[in-house]
């Protein structure tokens, strides 16, 4: 009788063993990151990013690939001189899982003007996206008076600009401080797009001294 009594208890705690590690299991299997973050080498402003996470939540919504939070917005970095270098934003499904995630990593693959150096995170990996270089004009802002630098005729050079790119250019967004206004021009390569503003470089009046940038260099991660 005892030889039974202890096989009988010896199953017992095999079974609740096997119910358990069921259990953690099933646990562990619940707390995968259920967000995916996804950097930007891309100069954007806050209206900016607020534009690009809602552009960006229109393509997860048609296949029910989650969605970013405009309340939380996104987070960015700037250099030493308050210019945004980069900004990210947080995607989340509260069903993620690996395929789940390779269908966002899939979709956002086909946006056509993320930048170089830009990639998706999840679960401590980054992956690629995104092929498009930045042509940066830095305008010298402060050796011109106010009626020579407005509105107005910063508007019409940047047109001037975008019409002689082309289609396969995009322009996106400036910035400026007291003393310099930076343009970003988005292509697929800086040789082109500076051979093709060459002229327009050398004789429009608000682009004497001005600066050409390539951003982000070789493709590097800022």
């Amino acid at each position: 009788m005892t030889v039974k009594i202890m096989i009988f208890c010896l199953v017992i705690v095999a079974v609740l063993g096997a119910v358990l590690l069921l259990i953690l299991s099933k646990k562990q299997t619940s707390y995968l990151p259920q967000v995916a973050n996804l950097f930007l080498t891309m100069r954007l402003d806050p209206q900016e990013q607020k534009e690009m996470a809602e552009y960006l939540n229109r393509r997860l919504a048609k296949d029910d690939l989650g969605q970013i939070s405009l309340e939380d917005g996104s987070g960015y970095l700037t250099n030493a001189d308050g210019e945004i270098i980069s900004c990210d934003f947080d995607i989340r499904h509260e069903k993620m899982d690996k395929a789940k995630f390779e269908a966002i990593r899939q979709n956002l693959n086909k946006v056509p003007f993320f930048t170089k150096g830009s990639y998706l995170k999840w679960q401590g990996r980054e992956y690629p996206v995104g092929d498009k270089v930045i042509f940066a004009i830095y305008l010298q802002k402060h050796e011109f008076a106010p009626e020579e630098f407005s509105d107005q005729a910063l508007n019409c050079l940047i047109e001037k600009f975008c019409n002689t790119l082309g289609e396969n250019c995009r322009y996106f967004s400036y910035w400026q401080n007291g003393k310099t206004t930076a343009l970003y021009f988005y292509g697929t390569d800086h040789a082109v797009m500076q051979q093709s503003v060459a002229e327009l470089l050398r004789t429009e009046k608000l682009c004497r001294n001005c600066k050409v940038v390539n951003l982000p260099e070789s493709g590097e991660k800022i």
